[in-house]
């Protein structure tokens, strides 16, 4: 398969409260909102990402979006492209 063939982020920028707009390689645009992630998954390894504050301070790595310098969050990047987190994290 060619990278060409791989979904991935190629931008994401803070949209408000606990959402991003996030487009995907195939120009596809999406805005996801997290906040019912965090009220359903709550977890000590991630809770700090429900303050905005922290929210908003995600990164871009190798195509994918993640949260703090360890990758401490991150979800798969076809659930982004959804827009459904609840497929990826049942057992988060």
């Amino acid at each position: 398969m060619k990278t060409k063939d791989y979904i991935y982020v190629v931008s994401a920028e803070y949209s408000g409260g606990l959402s991003l707009r996030i487009v995907f390689n195939d120009k596809t645009e999406r805005v996801v909102d997290f906040t019912d992630f965090f009220i359903k998954h709550p977890h000590p390894m991630h809770d700090k990402y429900a303050n905005p504050m922290n929210f908003k301070k995600f990164m871009l790595r190798d195509g994918n979006i993640i949260w703090g310098k360890n990758g401490n969050m991150e979800f798969p990047v076809g659930a982004l492209y959804r827009g459904n987190l609840e497929l990826c994290c049942d057992e988060v």
